[in-house]
């Protein structure tokens, strides 16, 4: 399978994992929602702290320096993440 077949799929389980769900489809967002802040310096990460199958992140405000801990959703990964980020701040930016 190529590599855009792959991630279409991985792609297909996320959405399926968060469909009719609004707990998971609010964890997934506000993870993404997170991220979009660390790329854009709003955010920092302090800390990734690993646990049994998943992975949470100790993040800081930059400017008031208030800390959050965010789960990354484990249907995530390095290349969904970033297409994820990528598409929410199209849709704000379209707004």
């Amino acid at each position: 399978m190529s590599h855009a077949g792959d991630l279409h799929n991985r792609i297909d389980v996320l959405v399926e994992s968060v469909r009719g769900d609004a707990v998971r489809t609010h964890q997934v967002f506000h993870y993404l929602w997170t991220m979009m802040c660390v790329s854009r310096g709003l955010m920092r990460i302090v800390r990734v702290v690993d646990g049994a199958g998943s992975k949470q992140l100790v993040l800081e405000e930059v400017r008031t320096g208030q800390r959050h801990l965010v789960a990354r959703p484990c249907e995530l990964d390095d290349d969904i993440e970033g297409l994820a980020v990528r598409a929410l701040a199209r849709m704000l930016e379209a707004r």
